[in-house]
């Protein structure tokens, strides 16, 4: 399987090199946005099911496994996504985590699937940080948007304690 990053660089060098410092660098690396990686990687790949990012899933699922994410993670966000997006949506990037892992040497079905309680007890902050590391992949309206429903959500909160 070709490295899809190392085609851009072929192809498209300035754009490669754009993308690839915006989402990285710029992003990935501010402290006032830092996530453990195993959080941003979640992040990562929920968002690029839900704007049906199947090329850049396929990309960001390698490096999600490379920082320590666990097939169990990633099925789980596969999965839960589905009752979101609907199956139509998810069932592409099923088959891409499933070719992914296999590839590695997963062994399938896991033996093992629990539930994952994403974002239950995060501050604001974490979410705040969550949607951030999720900008180069959904854009800055998004971003915006989800930021500002952070925001409100923290407001009412506050409001009812």
């Amino acid at each position: 399987m070709t490295n899809q990053n190392d085609d851009l660089r072929r192809t498209d060098p300035g754009f490669a090199e754009r993308m690839l410092h915006f989402a990285d660098v710029e992003v990935a690396q501010d402290p006032d946005t830092a996530l453990d990686p195993q959080t941003r990687y979640l992040a990562i790949l929920a968002t690029l099911l839900g704007c049906q990012g199947t090329d850049e899933f396929r990309i960001q699922l390698a490096r999600a496994l490379d920082a320590g994410l666990t097939p169990v993670q990633v099925k789980e966000v596969v999965y839960q996504a589905v009752d979101y997006l609907g199956i139509g949506r998810v069932r592409p990037f099923l088959g891409i985590t499933n070719e992914v892992l296999e590839a590695r040497g997963v062994e399938l079905p896991l033996p093992a699937h629990a539930k994952a309680n994403i974002g239950v007890g995060n501050s604001a902050n974490v979410l705040r940080k969550v949607v951030l590391q999720c900008l180069p992949y959904i854009g800055y309206p998004r971003t915006l948007n989800a930021l500002s429903t952070v925001g409100e959500a923290e407001q009412a909160v506050a409001s009812a304690e």
